[in-house]
């Protein structure tokens, strides 16, 4: 009896240890939530028997429970991916038009050949709809539908004015005119860049000397 006793502290041992490799393995899995076991008490009681004498059996595995709590934002390139700072899930279903929801805090997304936001597994991700004044058409779970990126853009206008704030030093020294060179920063004390648009859309850079 006293070998299964102890062999109970053993596998219980052995359980926290997997969930803790686990949650090592894990720490670069976007959206992961560490776990945690829980153990309780083993005991055998007999109706015959005087319980103020009964000894423990050991122990056992009750759970091993999700944690929920924060974990650290981390930024990348792709202007697709989301975090969720606080409670919340986000919604998906493995389905375009499937009403089977499915919840992850993993906020890794993309846009997939038909210009929906998909995960890695290609699960859409479901949102609300919008009336043109911004508030939801629809506040049901039923209600969230995939969400498409438009393909369309809008029409190209050429950039017509620009407001530029600038503070010169107060010490420069005055340059002569028809010095000015703006490959020879000595001819000229400060300049400044910003991008406009021409007609079709095109980038160009006007820079300001």
């Amino acid at each position: 009896m006293s070998f299964n006793i102890a062999l109970s502290g053993v596998n219980a041992a052995q359980k926290d240890l997997d969930v803790t490799a686990n949650n090592i393995a894990n720490v670069n899995t976007i959206g992961f939530k560490e776990s945690r076991a829980e153990f309780a008490d083993v005991y055998a009681n007999s109706i015959f028997a005087n319980t103020k004498t009964q000894s423990g059996s050991g122990v056992k595995t009750a759970a091993v429970a999700q944690q929920f709590h924060q974990g650290a934002f981390q930024f990348t390139d792709n202007s697709l991916d989301m975090a969720i700072n606080g409670s919340g899930f986000f919604v998906m279903s493995n389905e375009r038009d499937s009403l089977d929801r499915t919840f992850t805090r993993a906020g890794a997304f993309r846009l997939n050949d038909d210009g929906y936001i998909v995960n890695s597994q290609g699960d859409y991700l479901q949102t609300y709809e919008a009336n043109k004044d911004g508030t939801p058409a629809g506040l049901g779970l039923n209600s969230t539908k995939a969400l498409k990126i438009p393909d369309k853009a809008g029409m190209p206008k050429e950039t017509d004015n620009v407001r530029v704030g600038i503070n010169l030093p107060s010490k420069a020294d005055a340059l002569d005119e028809g010095d000015f060179d703006p490959t020879d920063s000595a001819t000229y004390t400060s300049s400044t860049s910003m991008t406009i648009y021409d007609s079709l859309g095109d980038t160009h850079t006007l820079t300001q000397y």
